[in-house]
């Protein structure tokens, strides 16, 4: 009878967890196989309520129509610990999948290699964790992948049809040479041309020893927006090919040792809003052709070799906000048209160190907006620019060691002193405080 007993409870047990397991949809069933994977203390820290939809569980998103898929998954800085390769296979059951970010925990173990077919997933952010071993190559082979942080990770060889356009190393300690298919950060060598695909869309690799040219390759990469190659010890020129890159906003290419001529095409990346070319030996003279770049915002090309005039096209340029040309060898007379009525975000002007001759136009202050001048050691001519006492928005203005006649008149000093010190609290005696200087003038 005790036995009968006994065979019934169970097959009363069994009965119930059957009808539960039933209950329950697909994708809670293989979330709480997640959590059970994980040591007990990780799994208090998922306090997941069975009697609610596992969409309202922490951590858990699910897509907006009435299927309660799981879309993505966000465990950052939940303090999860556990072997990765042992939890992966439960997460990577969700059909739906597409975005994982476990980034902040205390996951060791390998990086599973079950990620390059692991559901949907698009987006994978393992960065902070104790992870160890390198990363397995199959994951990039992947056609779904599309933006991956591993943080500090060896890395293997990318096969030329990788789809990632978004991988974070940066701020590793990395050291030698790339593998040939890959570029990354603290790396030297030179870039290789692999890396520049069609799907790209952003590449930082700034503050590197990266060496060499840029390839004329980048121009296949018709779908990058960003491009930082900046502090690196990159050499020649730029390749005429990046006037393929109709989608590119900003390009930062600053202390490096490129050198030759801006190439006449990079005026056809006409979404650029921000060139900075600071600290190299480009030389020659400012394409004309740049002037079609009308949302240009920044352009810096400050500390180079340039020579020859300003174009007086560049009033086309009606969405320049900052511009800095100092210490080049530029000649000639400041165009009139930087100032007219259509630069009304025009902010800072320098073309200091530079051999510029001719007065002073009164049309680079039409824009009301304009706050910086700084023409120090050209040879400007003529008066002294009395209006700029009118524009309220000038805060600093550099004259020193040009051509002009007169002295300031009585007055336009103190007023801009005082109206400086007003808008930034700084004491008329600060040390910091330059806002109108014309010294060493005839």
């Amino acid at each position: 009878m005790f036995f009968l007993f006994l065979v019934n409870c169970l097959l009363f047990v069994v009965n119930i967890l059957a009808v539960f397991s039933v209950s329950l949809p697909q994708d809670s069933i293989h979330l709480l196989g997640f959590r059970s994977s994980l040591p007990q203390l990780s799994q208090q820290l998922l306090p997941w309520n069975q009697s609610v939809s596992h969409c309202q569980w922490k951590g858990v998103s699910c897509y907006s129509d009435t299927t309660s898929h799981v879309k993505s998954i966000n465990f950052t800085d939940f303090i999860l610990s556990g072997i990765l390769d042992k939890a992966f296979p439960n997460l990577c059951s969700l059909p739906h999948l597409v975005s994982l970010d476990l980034s902040g925990n205390h996951f060791t173990g390998s990086i599973p290699a079950m990620l390059a077919n692991c559901s949907q997933l698009d987006t994978i952010l393992l960065i902070d964790n104790s992870l160890s071993g390198s990363i397995p190559p199959e994951i990039f082979s992947s056609s779904k992948l599309l933006k991956l942080d591993l943080g500090d990770r060896p890395l293997p060889d990318l096969p030329l049809s990788c789809s990632l356009y978004e991988l974070y190393i940066y701020q590793n300690r990395f050291s030698g040479s790339l593998p040939i298919t890959l570029d990354g950060n603290n790396f030297e060598g030179e870039i290789p041309d692999t890396l520049w695909n069609g799907s790209l869309q952003e590449l930082l690799l700034s503050t590197n020893k990266f060496n060499g040219s840029i390839s004329v390759k980048i121009g296949g990469c018709h779908q990058i927006k960003y491009i930082d190659l900046s502090v690196n010890k990159l050499t020649g020129n730029i390749p005429k090919s990046v006037g393929r890159l109709k989608n590119l906003n900003n390009l930062l290419l600053y202390d490096n040792m490129l050198s030759d001529s801006l190439p006449a095409e990079l005026g056809n990346c006409t979404s650029l809003a921000e060139i900075n070319l600071i600290r190299n030996f480009i030389s020659g003279e400012i394409p004309s052709e740049l002037c079609n770049l009308q949302t240009l915002a920044i352009f810096n090309a400050f500390e180079n070799q340039m020579q020859g005039h300003i174009p007086e096209c560049i009033c086309r340029m009606s969405g320049l906000e900052e511009l800095a040309f100092y210490e080049n060898r530029l000649t000639g007379e400041v165009p009139r048209g930087l100032g007219e009525n259509s630069f009304r975000a025009l902010v800072k002007i320098d073309l200091s160190y530079n051999n510029f001759s001719g007065q002073i136009p009164t049309e680079l202050f039409n824009g009301n907006s304009l706050a910086v001048l700084v023409l120090e050691n050209n040879r400007f001519n003529g008066s002294f620019p009395t209006y700029i006492a009118k524009f309220k928005s000038l805060y600093r203005v550099n004259l020193v060691n040009n051509h002009l006649q007169r002295s300031i008149p009585e007055g336009i000093e103190e007023h801009c002193v005082r109206e400086y010190s007003r808008k930034y609290a700084y004491r008329k005696d600060s040390s910091s405080l330059w806002l109108l200087d014309q010294s060493f003038n005839d």
